[in-house]
């Protein structure tokens, strides 16, 4: 009976040791496994669309799996990023979000459902897009200095098209007016392209928006360009001077696209997406299209998660300075 009970003891041994192998061998399997969801939390035919549908398209054939783009709007991106805050943490459910999502929505919405820092797993920085001061094209305003002038002399101040109150726009301008005691009104619109018709017509003043939506407009003589705040000159607008070299020195303003797991996700699944992220990044084709819409590619250590959750913490403590300094909050 005792030599029986060994041989089952011993048999029981070995099957769960093979059982715990073949659980090994499972959790072992390179990743992916499965098609990858990718949520944009805005609407279609926006730069993050547009941009995250034409590298999920290369890392499909990197990653040798499906990757889906599904748009999940609402509530200015909110309801998109809390859908992937929540989703389970193993690589199949990404965000390609802004700084709208990650900085402003945080700084100004107090209620919000989701903490950027807390429940995000950064990938990488993909993108940068700087914002352009554009005034209609009968505008006598020709120059930066002459716009803060302009502001001072007119009764009340400059009428300032934005994407909403609380929005990037909007934080953009009360941070312009502090740092040159410019004299601006805030109209506020549903989104950035929905200020354009009032731009052209000469409805309002001005608009500080992503030089995407403004930059053809300036082309075509409809509306005009009269400083971009960037680092550097923009290539496809070699004449136009940024803010810093039209005397507001130091200003910059960018809207940002990033690459976001859930919290929790392995470091292991994190460094495949962000490596196969930098070489689609690379692609000849991709860099040629993200330079016609006006797209800065980040530099490839922009791209490494502690670098991009760095700059996130950065844009969040920028924004929740002027949403306080302007006692600016949304319900």
């Amino acid at each position: 009976m005792f030599n029986a009970f060994k041989h089952t003891a011993g048999a029981t041994a070995a099957a769960t040791l093979a059982a715990a192998l073949s659980i090994g061998a499972v959790h072992a399997a390179p990743y992916p496994e499965r098609s990858i969801q990718i949520v944009v939390p805005v609407a279609p035919g926006g730069n993050t669309d547009i941009a995250t549908r034409l590298l999920a398209a290369k890392l499909k054939d990197r990653l040798h799996q499906s990757v889906v783009v599904e748009n999940r709007t609402g509530a200015g991106g909110g309801i998109g990023a809390d859908y992937v805050a929540r989703a389970k943490p193993d690589g199949y459910t990404l965000l390609s979000a802004s700084n709208g999502q990650l900085a402003v929505n945080p700084a100004v919405n107090k209620k919000l459902s989701y903490d950027p820092i807390r429940d995000f797993a950064p990938i990488g920085l993909i993108s940068r897009v700087p914002l352009a001061l554009t005034v209609p094209a009968d505008s006598p305003i020709t120059t930066l200095t002459a716009f803060i002038e302009a502001s001072k002399n007119k009764a009340g101040g400059l009428t300032i098209g934005t994407s909403g109150t609380g929005g990037a726009h909007h934080l953009v301008m009360e941070a312009f007016a502090s740092q040159t005691g410019a004299k601006l009104i805030q109209v506020p619109y549903r989104g950035g392209n929905a200020i354009i018709p009032d731009l052209i017509a000469g409805s309002i003043d001005g608009t500080f928006n992503e030089l995407p939506n403004v930059i053809a407009l300036h082309r075509e003589g409809r509306a005009r360009i009269i400083a971009i705040a960037s680092t550097d000159r923009a290539t496809l607008l070699p004449t136009i001077p940024t803010f810093d070299q039209a005397g507001v020195k130091g200003f910059t303003a960018y809207s940002s696209n990033g690459w976001l797991a859930p919290a929790g996700t392995p470091p292991d699944v994190i460094e495949a997406l962000r490596a196969a992220l930098v070489e689609a990044l690379h692609d000849p084709a991709v860099r040629k299209r993200f330079e016609e819409m006006a797209l800065i590619i980040a530099p490839e250590n922009e791209t490494s998660p502690g670098q991009y959750g760095a700059i996130m913490q950065r844009d969040l403590d920028a924004a929740r300075h002027t949403v306080a300094e302007h006692n600016i909050s949304i319900e």
